[in-house]
């Protein structure tokens, strides 16, 4: 049972963190105003931590380390793709 709490807290923080890390980029197209780049580096920093704190509750070092790493990458990757196509999906929608 806490296993799987370990492992959601990790999925929700490595969401922030890498949201946060996105939110960094001057290129993001999520917010229209961008925020404090040193803040949130701040949350990002603090969410990897955290993430990978859970995972080394539940595997060994290494492997944390490369599923962390792993997940980063995917989300990363996939952020500014989902939020580039809802954009074009409500622009379709609203003509």
């Amino acid at each position: 049972m806490t296993e799987i709490l370990y492992l959601t807290g990790a999925g929700l923080s490595a969401l922030l963190t890498a949201l946060a890390g996105y939110l960094t980029s001057p290129h993001q197209q999520l917010l229209s105003n961008c925020w404090p780049a040193r803040r949130l580096l701040l949350i990002a920093g603090m969410g990897l931590m955290a993430t990978l704190f859970c995972l080394m509750q539940v595997m060994g070092k290494a492997t944390a380390v490369f599923l962390l790493l792993t997940v980063l990458m995917l989300l990363w990757s996939t952020v500014p793709l989902l939020i580039v196509y809802l954009k074009h999906h409500r622009r379709v929608l609203h003509d």
